[in-house]
């Protein structure tokens, strides 16, 4: 299968924060294949400074990372000249609600706030 090479898919650039390489790896893969640059980062400290110096158009941020939390990455980003509106999408394996009442200093309505829906995730990466 060969990547497309469509304007409009290369010229976005997603950052995929994932601690797991297996899963990064088939992430990046998959977006690479519709044509899209792939920037990779393992962790919420990594994603901070990669998100900083690249500027990528989208990041799909796992929310269960070490050294700092898919959640916390994406509240200082927010706070970013130049990232505030970049769609951060939320990936994990843990049920939603189970995540969110496990953050105890988090409340519902600031996750939404600091994490784009999918349907403008969609309307990015589908046009």
């Amino acid at each position: 299968m060969q990547a497309q090479e469509g304007p409009r898919c290369m010229r976005y650039t997603i950052l995929v924060v994932e601690d797991t390489r297996d899963t990064r790896e088939l992430i990046k893969a998959t977006l690479e294949l519709e044509g899209y640059r792939v920037l990779e980062a393992e962790n919420g400290l990594d994603a901070l400074d990669r998100a900083r110096r690249d500027r990528p158009d989208a990041i799909l941020m796992e929310m269960s990372l070490p050294f700092i939390d898919g959640y916390k990455a994406t509240k200082q980003l927010r706070q970013e000249p130049g990232l505030t509106a970049v769609p951060i999408i939320a990936c994990t394996a843990h049920n939603r609600w189970e995540w969110l009442s496990a953050k105890a200093t988090s409340s519902r309505e600031s996750f939404n706030e600091n994490i784009s829906s999918a349907t403008y995730w969609s309307s990015i990466l589908i046009g």
